[in-house]
């Protein structure tokens, strides 16, 4: 016979002998949206003059995803204010974006929104990248950006599991 396990059960002993089960187990999946329209939200104040950016933080961090970066351009990694008063994050070339997870996740999944994210724009040494999203096993995943990027928001999918290796 079977039957949903809807609440607990209590097995008498010398009543039952065997008890078969089957239990379908989906990983528990995490979202985290970073959203550089609000850049108050990292406790990032932006400049108040257009076409002026503040640089943001070593390091972001939101729902267990960590943002770090190294910037080897001139520009850094910045919140720029638009000649609309909205905001966006940008990347220059020759700039490193890394992305970790807690231990024993790896990240999935990272999409890109924003005016400039072009798909020549990031080199992963993990997985593959192609029309605003990277998709492998990584933790940290590490970006090479090699153009400028205009960024809106940054969606990371992580969930439990293994690294890829590394490309050659």
């Amino acid at each position: 016979k079977e039957l949903p396990l809807t609440k607990d059960v209590t097995f008498t002993a010398g009543k039952i002998k065997t008890v078969n089960f089957a239990y379908d187990y989906v990983k528990p999946s995490k979202e985290v949206v970073f959203d550089f329209t609000n850049p108050a939200a990292y406790g990032i104040t932006p400049s108040e003059e257009v076409s002026k950016g503040v640089e943001i933080p070593e390091s972001v961090a939101d729902g267990g995803v960590t943002i770090t970066h190294v910037s080897n351009s001139q520009n850094k990694v910045c919140i720029w204010t638009k000649t609309d008063n909205t905001y966006e994050m940008r990347a220059y070339d020759s700039d490193v974006i890394t992305f970790t997870v807690p231990e024993g996740y790896v990240i999935k999944k990272l999409t890109l929104t924003g005016e400039k994210a072009p798909d020549a724009a990031i080199s992963p040494n993990i997985g593959s990248y192609s029309s605003r999203e990277w998709t492998g096993n990584a933790n940290p995943l590490v970006l090479d950006i090699k153009g400028t990027l205009n960024l809106y928001t940054i969606t990371v999918e992580y969930d439990l599991g293994e690294s890829d290796p590394e490309k050659a």
